[in-house]
């Protein structure tokens, strides 16, 4: 091939000083795109939306809805407008031959499909399905599931009298996505949408959920424009934060092994498509016999006025030391257990109190340590009993005892929430009678991260149903080998503070 012949066309993007265009703005230059796609470039493209009038502006070109749409604005704020777009990726260039022209990339494809579908749907519900009978015969799966979309969610006073002629002339695919429409209005069968500008991976998923995902995507004709993982882009939100945040467009869906968030979304009529990291199965069905609990069982209105304001997270000095004694295996399962219990409550806004039990049970070797921790909400929400702990102190200090209840509120990133702390006074006593303790300087630095704390003695006379059942069970794990108990040292954990 001769250098004359192998010379490309450059091109060089500028969006000056655009950051951002609403979805509306976006959607604008992907339908003046749409009669140019691989047959014009962006200098055609930004003559069309001012509704040029040159000689390359062909009657196509004018009748496109978007024909004129920035007539108002000049070329250059255009052209950075379409060059946004070009960089964020929701229309790319490509090479053909020399040239390099329009094309969609999936990002864009799944927004222009829907603008088309809602144009069609309005011209449908106008002058009927006639009217629609030759586009849709040659249109591509994703317009036709973005268009029954359409149909599904404006309902079945609108939609019905559609689909009813669509359905005989309809293939065996979409004859699938009519029925389950005509389930989802009569009440038999569960929400479902086809197409999304997004897709949110949530954390509780790998990164390569991606690849399952498009598999399953393609096999059941869902076309979503981008996927995007939680974990990267909002690291740790909560639950509710999801929902009322990511997820409050119709067009967005959530895929998530979380089995409760998946149910309640779906009873809040959000698409998320549940998947079963054992079996590798996906689907958009609520899940038999999971029921959601705390926050999740009555999502707050995503147009609530009042907003509720997570406690400020203080950096705590001791987490990272206490962390650095667990192990790999144990710091994931404190993670989960942490997430498992902000979601509850939807943050830490809606907590009201914490109740730790703590009770020990001397034996000839070391004393056993229980801790049980209840979370109250101030929102209405049930109580959580949210975990339980045993270990043998291994220092033979008691004080060990109240230190591990410390170190496992400050694990859950619950220390600022007002704590009250019931401990057995039959076998301990209350902190300050420990003040020989050589761990006693480094519990009261401990302390003075917490918000607050008061302490009730639980003796014989006192009956409280929780502590009765903590001794139980101490005395059952003091007689029986269990891998519930674990090994803890107090004094290690002191000397490694001093040494950092």
């Amino acid at each position: 091939m001769s250098r004359r012949n192998s010379f490309r066309q450059p091109y060089h993007l500028d969006s000056g000083d655009v950051t951002r265009l609403s979805r509306e703005e976006v959607a604008l230059v992907l339908r003046a795109a749409d009669d140019l796609i691989t047959t014009g470039g962006r200098t055609l493209l930004v003559k069309v939306l001012r509704g040029s009038k040159a000689q390359d502006i062909r009657p196509e070109h004018r009748e496109n809805p978007a024909y004129s749409g920035w007539k108002e604005l000049s070329r250059n704020e255009v052209s950075h407008r379409v060059d946004w777009c070009i960089e964020n990726g929701y229309i790319s260039l490509e090479y053909f031959g020399k040239l390099p022209l329009l094309v969609y990339p999936r990002k864009g494809l799944a927004i222009e499909c829907q603008t088309i579908a809602s144009e069609w749907f309005q011209s449908a519900v106008a002058n009927g399905f006639d009217v629609l009978c030759e586009r849709v015969s040659e249109a591509p799966m994703g317009t036709l599931m973005a268009l029954l979309d359409q149909v599904a969610e404006h309902g079945k006073e609108l939609g019905f009298p559609l689909i009813k002629v669509w359905k005989e002339v309809a293939t065996k695919r979409i004859r699938k996505r009519i029925n389950t429409i005509l389930a989802e209005w009569n009440g038999s069968g569960h929400r479902m949408r086809c197409v999304f500008d997004t897709a949110w991976i949530d954390e509780s998923l790998p990164f390569d959920t991606g690849s399952l995902f498009g598999e399953y995507a393609k096999a059941k004709s869902i076309l979503s424009g981008e996927w995007k993982f939680i974990s990267r882009e909002h690291p740790g939100m909560m639950d509710v934060d999801i929902y009322g945040s990511l997820l409050v467009n119709k067009s967005a869906c959530l895929v998530t092994s979380d089995r409760a968030f998946h149910n309640a979304l779906c009873n809040e009529r959000v698409c998320s498509f549940f998947l079963d990291t054992d079996s590798a199965k996906i689907t958009s069905a609520p899940l038999p016999g999971v029921k959601p609990r705390g926050i999740l069982a009555r999502l707050p209105s995503r147009n609530h006025e009042t907003q509720v304001t997570s406690r400020p997270t203080v950096s705590n000095p001791f987490y990272s030391r206490i962390l650095e004694a667990q192990s790999e295996s144990a710091q994931k399962k404190l993670r989960s257990k942490r997430r498992r219990i902000h979601n509850y409550f939807g943050g830490t806004g809606y907590i009201e109190r914490c109740r730790l039990t703590v009770a020990a049970l001397p034996s000839e070797k070391y004393p056993l340590v229980g801790i049980r921790l209840r979370v109250l909400s101030s929102a209405g929400i049930n109580a959580l009993d949210a975990t339980e702990s045993y270990c043998w102190e291994s220092s033979s200090d008691l004080l060990g005892a109240y230190i591990q209840a410390a170190c496992l509120m400050i694990q859950l990133r619950l220390e600022r929430i007002p704590t009250d702390i019931y401990y057995d006074s039959l076998a301990l006593v209350e902190p300050n009678g420990l003040a020989g303790s050589p761990a006693f300087a480094f519990w009261t630095q401990l302390i003075n991260t917490f918000a607050e704390i008061k302490w009730h003695p639980v003796g014989e006379r006192f009956r409280n149903p929780r502590m009765e059942a903590l001794r139980r069970k101490l005395n059952t794990l003091a007689t029986r080998p269990s891998n519930e108990v674990k090994q803890f040292n107090s004094l290690q954990l002191v000397q490694a503070w001093k040494v950092k």
